[in-house]
């Protein structure tokens, strides 16, 4: 028994010093040889955040110049103002659904008393700029925001018992909200033709009385809890709930704020990282529909497929489409590139994503709800074992499929996770010796 033990140990301290010169010959080799790696997966799963935080803990020169951060100040700027746009626009969607009556856009009247709007700053409010001064032009946006406006007296007596509340709290309170609201959507399209040369202090201040508003955090919390469904950006409380730090124009973005900011990846990206001694090429490529056809010009010699997905989005759909479910669209799209023969030689590494929000949503919003054949609790463990199994299902390939429970914002978290994935790398690299 005693010279079993002794065998064992003279066999590990062996079998450890032979690794340790497979390693050092490996490293030795990747000063030439660079091993690429391809990010794959939909749109909005954490891709590219996954690419950013490579930069953060690559070891040649890691993390953010001063002047890499300063150039993502209008980024976060652009990525507020979007958000809050898409809040409003909910608000007043939700305003036009519930209402039935006609309203006039030429006379500023409404079909719920058809008498005129007494408030002069309402009948005025097109004609706002974001600075919150008087424009020569009109703005068909503004116009949208203000013809349904009316008193809250009048709305209180007119409408049915059994709605009063609703309408309450899909009409601005305080008056001046009414403007600030103007101002931001106003911003907003500016912003997409490029035309926004205001200073940002004045927008971002209109935002932020708008997001201690009642009636903005309803529209937020609707879609929290489950209530109903539109397309905000994950990071849309982060930014919002820490707005005063960016009140001041010559604010330093922070590598958190970088790693937040959504921009969607139109094309391919290509980066070289340093990490334990090797060199990697990371590849990553927009997840849009109409962008996957072109992800086949980065399919040769890949060493590892990266596929992201994000557990968050089960009760989510398309922004493409506003209909197929997201996870759904990630189950299909992953059979489809891990089975290709492309990556026949290929490590396939699955990183299951955004575990934080998932591990909230968990508890208000049921799984079953979108996948029925989940029957367990409402519990991240158990859940997000059912959704690895449907991937795990789709992968057909007669060898180990890697797989990582993410949170892609969390920079200790992803290395830690990527030094598996170069352990694993390595393991594979010892039978060409």
């Amino acid at each position: 028994m005693m010279t079993n033990h002794v065998g064992c140990f003279t066999s590990s301290s062996e079998a450890k010093q032979k690794s340790k010169e497979i390693d050092k010959n490996i490293k030795k080799e990747s000063t030439s040889n660079v091993l690429k790696l391809l990010l794959l997966g939909a749109s909005d799963s954490g891709k590219s955040t996954l690419f950013k935080q490579m930069k953060i803990i690559q070891e040649d020169n890691g993390g953010f110049t001063k002047d890499e951060l300063v150039a993502c100040r209008g980024f976060v700027y652009e990525n507020i103002i979007s958000q809050m746009n898409v809040l409003l626009e909910e608000m007043y969607c939700d305003r036009n659904k519930l209402s039935t009556t006609t309203v006039s856009v030429e006379s500023g009247t409404s079909g719920i008393n058809n008498q005129p709007n007494t408030n002069d700053n309402l009948n005025n409010t097109n004609n706002f700029d974001y600075n919150g001064e008087s424009s020569s032009h009109d703005s068909t946006v503004n116009m949208k925001l203000y013809i349904n406006e009316q008193p809250q007296q009048q709305q209180q007596h007119q409408q049915p018992e059994n709605t009063t509340d609703k309408k309450e709290i899909l009409y601005f309170q305080d008056p001046s909200n009414f403007e600030r609201a103007a101002r931001v959507m106003q911003a907003y399209q500016l912003l997409l033709v490029n035309e926004f040369t205001s200073t940002w202090t004045p927008i971002i201040q209109d935002i932020k009385e708008l997001w201690k508003s009642k009636e903005i955090q309803y529209q937020f919390n609707t879609r929290e809890d489950g209530t109903k469904y539109f397309h905000l950006h994950d990071s849309t409380p982060y930014f919002l709930n820490n707005i005063d730090y960016y009140l001041n124009e010559d604010f330093l973005p922070t590598e958190q704020d970088v790693l937040r900011i959504r921009t969607k990846t139109t094309g391919v990206t290509e980066a070289d990282y340093l990490f334990r001694g090797l060199r990697f090429k990371m590849v990553d490529v927009g997840g849009q529909k109409s962008y996957r056809r072109k992800w086949i010009h980065c399919f040769d010699n890949v060493s590892a497929v990266l596929f992201v997905a994000s557990l968050n989005s089960y009760d989510q759909v398309l922004e493409e489409d506003g209909t197929t479910n997201r996870l759904q669209d990630s189950l299909s799209l992953f059979g489809e590139t891990s089975n290709s023969t492309w990556f026949t030689n290929s490590t396939i590494v699955l990183f299951l994503n955004k575990s934080d929000l998932f591990r909230e949503k968990i508890k208000r919003i049921p799984l079953s709800k979108y996948f029925p054949g989940y029957t367990g609790p409402n519990k991240a463990k158990d859940a997000a074992t059912y959704i690895f199994n449907l991937f795990n299902s789709q992968f057909k390939q007669r060898r180990q499929l890697y797989f990582h429970i993410t949170c892609a914002i969390n920079t200790k978290d992803i290395k830690f996770v990527f030094q598996s994935v170069v352990d694993d790398l390595l393991k594979k690299s010892l039978q060409i010796y």
